[in-house]
């Protein structure tokens, strides 16, 4: 019998058009985030938390960048 299911090492990824605003919603709701919405390198906004069963989860808007970063080679270059 399993009485204990350990939390995944998977980082799921939400894409969120409006990441602040669903971050603040959601932190208005009581739910804590490990990290509020930063700008990253790779020129994504995340913001990180945990699932109720300690599953790690990102929140993020990529927007263009998702697939067309500026560092995209373009075909025949």
């Amino acid at each position: 019998k399993v009485t204990h299911v350990p939390a995944s090492q998977t980082l799921i990824y939400f894409e969120c058009t409006e990441l602040d605003q669903t971050v603040a919603r959601l932190r208005a709701q009581g739910i804590a985030f490990n990290m509020l919405p930063t700008d990253q390198p790779w020129l994504w906004r995340e913001a990180y938390l945990h699932d109720p069963d300690g599953n790690p989860l990102c929140l993020y808007h990529a927007g263009e960048n998702r697939l067309n970063p500026p560092w995209r080679l373009t075909q025949g270059a």
